[in-house]
């Protein structure tokens, strides 16, 4: 596996160019959280869906702008070998080959969240990225990791991009409750969360196709469409 390295100048420089990047590349970022995780203490473990490039910038987007915890994020050694400078935002590689690795990985990650009770550890279940509208095959490991640290508690996160009106994608981040892992076996950790990331999933579809975004809220806004703009430049140079 491939530790993370994590710079706090590198994160902080790193921040200011993606928010930048996201605001020319999305119509907005929005997002819906309970107050229970606002407010939570304790090391979080949250698991994804991963369906784009971008998911992981989309959570540390989130981190910024509410959690403000220490992040890391679970990537594939491949992945993290073609972009090193992950590292120092707190990425680590692993090798998901059945078995490859296995202890080490375990024994990395439970510490991430055993000595910090201030940690967020992002872990995408499936492992890789699966187009939207098929259904992910999960891994066990997420489950396995919650169940040897004590008061560790999981949260699943729904993230969507998808064109709503506008020219550019919007981004949609849906996070559930909360849940104390403690005392669960690792089987019954693994049912219960992807179930409820999963239902999380189909919610946020529901409320995305219905554009029903009554509890989300608005972060940023990114670059306005070019027809917007360009009717704003009419109606500037329009005489009276």
């Amino acid at each position: 596996m491939i530790p993370a390295q994590k710079s706090a100048v590198f994160y902080r420089l790193f921040w200011i160019y993606l928010r930048w990047s996201l605001k020319r590349s999305f119509g907005s970022l929005r997002a819906h959280l309970p107050d229970t995780l606002r407010h939570c203490r304790g090391p979080l473990l949250m698991i994804g869906n991963h369906h784009t490039w971008w998911d992981g910038f989309f959570i540390l987007a989130l981190n910024e702008l509410i959690l403000k915890r220490t992040m890391y994020v679970m990537m594939t050694e491949e992945q993290m070998k073609r972009f090193m400078f992950l590292r120092r935002l707190g990425g680590f590689g692993v090798d998901h080959r059945e078995g490859k690795d296995a202890l080490s990985v375990f024994r990395y990650t439970t510490g991430l969240l055993e000595n910090d009770p201030n940690a967020l550890v992002v872990i995408f279940p499936s492992g890789v990225m699966t187009p939207y509208g098929d259904t992910p095959s999960y891994k066990e490991g997420f489950a396995r990791i919650a169940a040897l640290v004590p008061g560790v508690q999981i949260v699943p996160c729904a993230l969507k991009a998808t064109h709503i009106d506008g020219q550019y994608p919007d981004v949609f981040i849906r996070c559930g409750e909360p849940t104390n892992t403690q005392g669960m076996k690792s089987g019954d950790i693994f049912i219960n969360s992807t179930q409820r990331l999963d239902s999380l999933i189909a919610s946020q579809e529901r409320l995305v196709l219905k554009k029903d975004f009554a509890d989300y809220t608005v972060f940023f806004r990114g670059r306005a469409p070019v027809s917007e703009r360009y009717a704003a430049v009419k109606e500037q140079v329009t005489p009276q």
